[in-house]
C-alpha cells in the first residue's frame, strides 16, 4: 500500500493555516511602517515647521501663538532637567508617560512659566545662538521638545514627548531623528531602539511590541530589510533575510511544536528549495511553492520509508518512486497523494 503524504496531522494543517490568517500567524502582521524620511516632521504642527524654517521675524510673530520657545540658561540647568526626565522615564511604564507630567517636571526644575513666552526671547536668541548650539524647549499644543537646538531646530541630544504618548530620546540633526535613539509609538505600543537617518529607522535596531514579539536586525528607510531575527510571543522564531518588511530570501523558521523549515522564502511563504523537518520524524527535501510541497522532492518517514518524485499542492502528483527501508524500489503514478498504478515491482 502506497504511503500518502499531506501536511501530516490536523494539528499541522492548523499550523499551516496561519499563513492565511493574520491574527493567528504573526508573519503577516509584520508592520508596513510609515517611517518615510519626512514622517517625523509630519508629526509636527505646520506652523512649527514654518517658524523653524523661516528667518523672517514678522512671520515668527504670526506663528508664536502656537509655538512657545524657551532658552535653558546653562548646561548645568539642562543636565539637572535631563536627570529629572531620565528618572521619570525609568520609573514609569512607557505607555503611561504623560505629556502633562513632563511639563510639570520642566516647570519644577527650571522654575519657569512654561505656557508663556519670554518677552526677551529674541534678544536672548541673538546673544546665545550665533550659529552655536543652545539648550532650549519648544512647546506646542500637543508636544514638547527639550534639548539642544541649532538655528531654532532640534540638533544633537534631545527628548520629544507628545499628547498621544509618543516618546523619543536620542540625537537629532536638522530637526529630525538622526543617529542613535529610543522611540516609543504610543498609539501602536511599539518600542524601537537603534539607528535613525532622516527620521527613519536605519541600520541595526531592536523593535519590541506589547504582545512580547521582538525583532532584532537591519532596517532600511524604516523597513525590516536584510538580516534579522523575529521572535513571536507564541514561541515561533524566524532567523534570516527580510525584504521590505517581508520574510524573503534564505532563512530558518521554527514553530513552537518543533517543526523546522530551512530554505528559501518569498512574500512570507516557503517558496523555492528547502528542508522541512517535522516533529513526527518526517523530513522533506525539495521544492516548495506558497507553503506547500510543489515540484520535485524527497519525503522520508521516521520508519525509513521514502518517496522520491513529483509533488503538487502538498501531495504526491505524477511519477514517483517508493523506497522501503531495505532499499527496494517501486515506480508508480500518483494523483492527489494516492498511487493509481505501479509501473514496476
Amino acid at each position: 500500500i502506497a504511503r500518502e503524504v499531506s501536511l501530516t496531522t490536523s494539528k499541522k494543517s492548523e499550523k499551516r493555516s496561519f499563513y492565511s490568517q493574520a491574527e493567528n500567524f504573526s508573519i503577516q502582521t509584520l508592520p508596513k511602517p510609515d517611517m518615510t524620511p519626512s514622517h517625523y516632521q509630519e508629526r509636527l504642527d505646520p506652523k512649527f515647521i514654518e517658524y523653524m524654517t523661516n528667518e523672517n521675524e514678522h512671520d515668527y510673530e504670526l506663528t508664536r501663538q502656537s509655538i512657545i520657545f524657551h532658552v535653558i540658561e546653562s548646561q548645568e540647568m539642562f543636565l539637572k532637567l535631563k536627570e529629572a526626565l531620565d528618572k521619570y522615564i525609568d520609573q514609569t511604564s512607557l505607555k503611561e508617560i504623560e505629556l502633562s507630567a513632563v511639563k510639570d517636571i520642566v516647570r519644577e526644575t527650571l522654575k519657569i512659566d512654561l505656557e508663556h513666552q519670554n518677552s526677551n526671547l529674541e534678544k536672548i536668541l541673538k546673544q546665545k545662538e550665533q550659529g552655536n548650539l543652545i539648550y532650549g524647549i519648544i512647546l506646542q499644543e500637543k508636544s514638547i521638545y527639550i534639548g539642544e537646538i541649532l538655528n531654532r531646530l532640534p540638533e544633537g541630544e534631545g527628548y520629544y514627548f507628545t499628547k498621544d504618548k509618543d516618546f523619543y530620546k536620542g540625537t537629532y540633526s536638522k530637526g529630525v531623528f538622526n543617529g542613535k535613539g529610543k522611540f516609543y509609538e504610543g498609539g501602536k505600543g511599539i518600542l524601537y531602539e537603534g539607528g535613525f537617518i532622516n527620521g527613519a529607522k536605519e541600520g541595526f535596531g531592536i523593535e519590541k511590541r506589547e504582545d512580547g514579539s521582538v525583532y532584532s536586525g537591519n532596517f532600511i528607510v524604516g523597513e525590516k530589510h536584510g538580516q534579522g531575527r523575529y521572535l513571536w510571543s507564541t514561541g515561533e522564531e524566524y532567523n534570516g533575510e527580510f525584504s521590505h518588511n517581508k520574510i524573503e530570501g534564505m532563512g530558518t523558521y521554527r514553530w513552537a511544536d518543533g517543526t523546522v523549515y530551512k530554505g528559501e522564502w518569498k512574500n512570507n511563504e516557503m517558496n523555492g528549495k528547502g528542508l522541512l523537518i517535522e516533529p513526527n520524524g518526517g523530513r522533506y527535501l525539495g521544492d516548495f511553492k506558497q507553503d506547500k510541497k510543489d515540484g520535485y522532492g524527497v519525503y522520508t518517514w521516521a520508519d525509513g520509508w521514502s518517496y522520491r518524485g513529483e509533488w503538487k499542492d502538498g501531495l504526491q502528483e505524477g511519477t514517483g518512486v517508493e523506497i522501503n527501508p531495505n532499499g527496494e524500489q517501486k515506480v508508480g503514478i500518483w494523483r492527489e497523494g494516492t498511487v493509481i498504478s505501479w509501473l514496476s515491482n
